[in-house]
């Protein structure tokens, strides 16, 4: 097994869809050898696509190539729906996409997508039990930059907290990570994510 360290940056993939009401947050791209596809989720294995085709009441058609990353980018038009990951820079061990092997160097600026949509209501948080997790380094990055946090309960799938931007109050939700590395059913994730994001939108 590769035991060494390499510093990985962001791949540009920053899709920003014209009425975001929810936004998706995870981690970083697992390594570049498990990509069937130049987008966010790129792993076929990975749940997340199918948890939002499911809510959007549609079929996944392209596994892979550009075909694949317009259906997606569709998705998220469709559901009003953006998503982002908070690492802009990591430290990853060997080709390893457990959060435990990557450490984050730098953060990408997600205040500033959340400042550009006023009209964001909620933002989900996929996976939240490792110490590198997704919703641990949301509120790390969060009170390093002096936002308030209200959360009131432990972390855990099905917490909700809220943050308080200058003037806005948003809703934040986490739920389970899509990996298939974790025994969770499909069934199960779409009805975590179905709350927070809604087909039929009044804009």
């Amino acid at each position: 097994m590769n035991e060494e360290y390499t510093i990985e940056t962001h791949p540009d993939w920053d899709y920003d869809i014209p009425v975001m009401r929810t936004l998706i947050l995870g981690n970083f791209p697992p390594h570049k050898k498990r990509w069937s596809y130049e987008f966010f989720y790129p792993n076929k294995q990975n749940n997340f696509w199918k948890v939002l085709a499911a809510l959007n009441k549609t079929d996944l058609k392209y596994k892979e190539g550009e075909r694949a990353v317009e259906e997606r980018k569709k998705i998220m038009q469709d559901l009003q729906t953006g998503v982002m990951n908070i690492a802009r820079k990591v430290r990853r061990k060997g080709h390893s996409a457990r959060d435990t092997d990557i450490e984050i160097i730098e953060y990408n600026d997600v205040l500033k997508l959340l400042n550009r949509h006023r009209e964001l209501e909620t933002i989900v948080i996929a996976g939240y039990s490792a110490k590198n997790s997704t919703a641990k380094k949301f509120i790390e990055y969060l009170n390093d930059r002096k936002v308030r946090v209200e959360l009131a309960e432990q972390i855990k799938a099905g917490t909700q907290f809220r943050i308080f931007l200058k003037d806005r109050t948003l809703l934040c939700a986490i739920v389970n990570s899509t990996s298939t590395a974790f025994p969770i059913k499909l069934e199960k994730l779409v009805e975590q994510f179905r709350p927070y994001i809604k087909r039929e939108r009044i804009s």
